[in-house]
């Protein structure tokens, strides 16, 4: 609508109009239906991340001299719109390679050879689902097919628990992604369906329950009831209760860093031989938690929980430059940092009183993101609230340079208007408005701080 009205104002309402009717349009970027909810981004966030520093460490040196300010302070800010240290260009989280530390782990045993005989095995379902081909005609035949995929990853287990999530991450409505589990759910529970397990026993958690699913009937466990979002903490749940019901090994079917730290963070509450598979479809490869576990130890594997979430997971910002791995080897060297890591996220017995007793209210208090590090832009829509401080001091946001190109007179000029003398970052430097004193340092002129030298 902006484009046709200013279509409609510069070529045909206008007295003297400036561009003729027939004239060449100049291209624009309308929003459309396929991107009105895309996320901007940059090209190249970190080439616009260092070319702003360039520019504002400069400034801000020059600013120094000639307003005689402590570097000391001008550094303590985070000399940008964003802290460059936890936010990419475009505003969004920075992010770390997870697979990092998962890798630097796998390096300090070996791979399992074999696995004892009477084992479980622990599928992550929404990930089973996502990785299913539409070959498939009909749902049932989908159903079949998932089915089919389950056995073949338990073929070695007596017991195969399938467990799904209640987080929205296999479609952007959780209904329909409800709906689908339930109609899987439904139809390994049919006689068809259940001939095919021969003398093998499905567990199926989805929303709250968990069934146990065999050639003959179907039942729900009331020990396995939960509401946990996550399929990775539920899925320790299913390991736990296999340990307890005599299966002398358990293996969790997930190539993820996630489930392998809480492997290692909840492994003495599972009471037997504990396994990951991290391999491939075509080459298989088991991690030995149990082994993993001593060769690290309890301290570090009761830390590494806090660490992982402190460097950055999927909620919570990396620090630039500064992998997971580097985080790992400090705490493995020291006990000092593997007690801080351990505590944190604990919480005293004086709280959890509060906390219980805010639980028995008929209807909670649900606090609102917005004014708790979140805000809310033009659209409506949640984003990071990065800073409320000053991105530098009030005395360096108050200096913008002026670009007067002949002379600088006051209400046209920034510094002149703002009652400030001009700089050496200024464009025009043979102004009145000049500095008098003699000798403000180095003479870096705005054309000296482009980023056209490509050595940089």
């Amino acid at each position: 609508m902006e484009a046709y009205k200013g279509f409609k104002r510069d070529r045909l309402e206008d007295e003297k109009p400036k561009t003729q009717f027939h004239d060449k349009m100049a291209k624009k970027r309308l929003k459309m239906f396929s991107n009105i909810r895309k996320k901007p981004s940059a090209s190249n966030p970190n080439k616009v991340i260092l070319q702003a520093d360039r520019k504002l460490f400069a400034h801000m040196v020059l600013v120094a001299e000639s307003r005689h300010l402590q570097m000391s302070d001008v550094l303590s800010h985070s000399l940008g719109p964003l802290p460059w240290a936890l936010a990419n260009g475009d505003g969004t989280l920075r992010k770390t390679n997870k697979a990092v530390l998962a890798r630097g782990l796998e390096k300090q045993v070996l791979p399992a050879e074999t696995i004892p005989g009477l084992s479980a095995t622990i599928i992550d379902g929404m990930s089973l689902v996502q990785k299913m081909k539409g070959n498939d005609q009909t749902f049932s035949q989908r159903a079949a097919s998932a089915l089919t995929q389950i056995l073949h990853l338990g073929a070695r287990s007596q017991r195969i628990d399938v467990v799904f999530d209640q987080w929205r991450k296999f479609l952007s409505s959780s209904a329909n992604k409800a709906n689908l589990i339930r109609f899987l759910v439904a139809e390994w529970k049919t006689p068809k369906l259940r001939d095919r397990l021969n003398d093998k026993q499905l567990y199926v958690a989805s929303e709250e329950s968990c069934l146990h699913i065999t050639k003959d009937q179907w039942a729900e466990v009331a020990s396995l009831q939960s509401n946990q979002e996550e399929a990775d903490t539920r899925m320790i749940l299913n390991a736990a209760h296999a340990a307890e019901e005599g299966y002398s090994a358990v293996v969790v079917t997930a190539d993820d860093t996630d489930v392998l730290l809480l492997c290692l963070a909840f492994y003495a509450d599972i009471s037997c031989p504990l396994f990951q598979n991290c391999g491939t479809k075509n080459r298989v490869r088991y991690l030995d938690i149990t082994k993993l576990h001593q060769a690290l130890g309890d301290c570090v594997c009761n830390a590494v929980i806090g660490m992982y979430a402190y460097t950055g997971c999927d909620t919570l910002s990396a620090f630039a430059g500064r992998g997971k791995l580097r985080a790992l080897k400090l705490i493995m060297r020291s006990e000092h940092f593997q007690e801080v890591f351990r505590k944190l996220g604990h919480v005293g017995s004086s709280s959890l009183a509060n906390c219980h007793h805010a639980s028995l209210q008929e209807h909670l208090h649900i606090l609102s993101p917005v004014e708790h590090g979140w805000a809310r832009n033009d659209d409506g829509q949640l984003t990071v609230e990065w800073m409320r401080g000053s991105p530098a001091p009030e005395a360096v946001l108050q200096l913008l340079s002026c670009n007067c190109s002949r002379r600088c007179k006051l209400l046209e000029c920034q510094c002149m208007s703002s009652g400030l003398k001009c700089t050496n970052l200024c464009k025009l430097q043979t102004c009145d408005n000049q500095p008098q004193e003699e000798g403000l340092g180095m003479m870096i002129t705005a054309a000296d701080l482009t980023d056209s030298e490509t050595g940089d």
